[in-house]
């Protein structure tokens, strides 16, 4: 690791208690007397069990959906969750949504009773890192992901993996800071959005033409950074798979969508799916604590090259404390630069937020257009702009008429920014 890419700070907790292994019986039904005995990643996806062949815990019941459960860690502890299943997960006679599970309590599934045989628990060194390549964090959750992206580097070989999270949570930023950290920094990392390649020219984008390398190509010895994979048509999936089997090249991919379910139902490639050896899930800001603070300083503190320097009062901190953020660090970042721009004086506060109003539920859209090149802003602000006036007003002409444009006008706008 660099001393430019880790920040240290002695003063936070130097350890985290995480499950490290589940042990679990099949008490009752057509797998009874199997023993399941199944590791953890530290930040990785909670186990799952289902009649699907990609599930950890393969069960053999007819009665028993797909993706049935999942059994995830949460601090120290363990929980059980209906994965909306057809014949639910049952504790006792109670059909519930989710429960904690303790050594020698069970629950049902279909004809299939499963009881928890063990559960071992491990202190975790954290490290004292507060940034990561590109990502910031004080919360035990950041430096458990700290933590876990370090074991990633040290595995041998190179693996392919999966960043997955909700939106704005910086799938990409962890994708990119494997590479940035890792022994591989000096080779290629190459970064395809598959959400802006239109499907028809996917294959071309990927895999070239006689005339024109393709992103594979480029990524040769080094990193290939799929963001959103999910979008990649099946028959590409596919390709990519066989490509992977010679290609010289690390495949890193991020998707919000659940990789596990669409491949369960043959709506992703099984094979591709398989390939991604790691698979890295990223936390939501609002289970991260002090560091949405954290964050926000740091981004004024950036955003102070003008000489403009900005400081959080302490019922704006208050109020971002308060805030769930569903647009996560995306939203924060817009916040906290539209704060910036609002406030009068050198301190932001709570109102110069803007938390608490009715906000556009693109807000996490207009920041990604704040990152854009003019020309990408300028037509995604219109397209925001046009499905919002035709979502405000009961009809078009109404919509004209708050746009301040003919209706003939209006409707050939809207047709050349494909809102309808």
């Amino acid at each position: 690791m660099t001393t430019a890419s880790v920040l240290q700070d002695m003063s936070l907790s130097t350890s985290e208690r995480v499950v490290q292994r589940v042990v679990l019986r099949v008490a009752a039904g057509p797998d009874a007397g199997r023993v399941f005995s199944l590791d953890l990643d530290v930040a990785g996806r909670p186990l799952r069990g289902g009649r699907s062949e990609l599930c950890d815990l393969h069960l053999r019941d007819p009665r028993v959906s797909d993706l049935h459960f999942e059994l995830a860690p949460q601090r120290g502890a363990l929980v059980v969750r209906d994965l909306d299943s057809a014949t639910g997960v049952l504790v006792g006679d109670m059909r519930v949504r989710e429960a904690w599970m303790a050594p020698g309590a069970g629950f049902s599934i279909g004809a299939t009773r499963l009881e928890l045989v063990a559960l071992e628990l491990v202190d975790v060194p954290l490290p004292p890192f507060c940034r990561f390549g590109d990502l910031d964090g004080h919360s035990p959750a950041m430096r458990l992901l700290f933590h876990g992206l370090a074991e990633l580097m040290a595995r041998p070989g190179r693996l392919h993996g999966l960043f997955s999270g909700e939106a704005g949570t910086g799938k990409g930023l962890a994708a990119r800071s494997l590479h940035l950290v890792g022994p591989d920094r000096d080779t290629a990392f190459v970064v395809v959005d598959l959400r802006r390649v239109a499907g028809e020219q996917v294959d071309v984008e990927l895999f070239g033409t006689a005339t024109r390398r393709g992103r594979l190509a480029e990524a040769s010895g080094g990193t290939l950074l799929l963001q959103a994979i999910d979008e990649l048509p099946l028959a590409s999936q596919s390709a990519l798979a066989r490509a992977l089997v010679t290609a010289p090249v690390r495949l890193l991919a991020t998707t919000r969508r659940d990789l596990q379910r669409l491949a369960a139902a043959d709506l992703f490639d099984c094979d591709l799916y398989s390939r991604l050896g790691f698979h890295v899930v990223l936390t939501p800001l609002r289970e991260r604590g002090r560091d949405v603070v954290l964050l926000a300083e740091r981004l004024l503190a950036r955003l102070s090259v003008d000489g403009r320097s900005r400081t959080l009062a302490a019922e704006a901190v208050a109020a971002m404390r308060e805030y769930s953020w569903p647009g996560n660090v995306r939203e924060l970042e817009f916040v906290v630069e539209r704060a910036r721009l609002a406030a009068e004086g050198p301190t932001i506060e709570r109102a110069d937020l803007g938390l608490g109003r009715d906000l556009d539920p693109n807000l996490a859209r207009v920041a990604a257009l704040m990152r854009s090149t003019h020309d990408e802003a300028v037509a995604g602000f219109e397209t925001l702009y046009f499905r919002h006036q035709l979502c405000a007003h009961r009809t078009k002409i109404a919509a004209a008429r708050a746009a301040g444009m003919t209706g003939e006008g209006f409707r050939l706008a809207c047709r050349r920014v494909r809102v309808f």
